[in-house]
């Protein structure tokens, strides 16, 4: 019997649900949900043939997919990096960034080209872990559930810093 492929909101459970087998495997390591995403992606963006590490959502993997990436996987080698200078190729489309937003030692992003219109078109985005802001009204998700709602101090000024810095962002609701 074929294994089904997970759709978003269940990849992104199961996912979560291996983030905590992996840190009780590496308790010394800062390993994050987004470092298993960024795995999978560099495991399975060849076989979809994406262009965008976005495109990745649009493409789900099965259960066995993950296991068999994640549970083989080094995480002692995760945060060994290499920097060098690269050109960028002008064949290969990067995912443009608008603006990053810091709040409180976290960074947000808001994409200018993002394939995912959840909440709102555009929305800021806390990689690490999965936190998406609705930019029409403050509104904070994870994994497409509503969990808390900036203040409306915070609001405004994450809306004002983002305005100022060209972002154009949705009507309020």
């Amino acid at each position: 019997m074929k294994e089904l492929k997970l759709d978003f909101d269940d990849f992104m459970e199961y996912l979560i649900s291996k983030h905590q087998n992996v840190k009780i495997n590496y308790p010394n390591l800062d390993i994050q949900e987004s470092d298993l995403i960024k795995i999978l992606m560099a495991s399975y963006l060849d076989k979809f043939a994406a262009k965008l590490s976005l495109e990745f959502y649009e493409h789900p993997i099965t259960v066995a997919e993950i296991d068999n990436v994640i549970d083989n996987y080094d995480f002692n080698q995760i945060r060994n990096e290499i920097n060098f200078d690269f050109k960028v190729p002008d064949e290969i489309e990067e995912l443009e960034t608008k603006v990053k937003i810091k709040s409180k030692g976290k960074v947000f992003i808001i994409h200018k080209n993002d394939a995912d219109h959840f909440p709102s078109n555009p929305h800021a985005h806390w990689i690490d872990s999965n936190l998406k802001i609705d930019l029409s009204n403050g509104k904070c998700y994870h994994i497409r559930k509503h969990i808390s709602t900036l203040s409306k101090k915070e609001f405004i000024d994450l809306r004002a810093k983002a305005t100022n810095l060209g972002v154009e962002l949705p009507e309020l609701k």
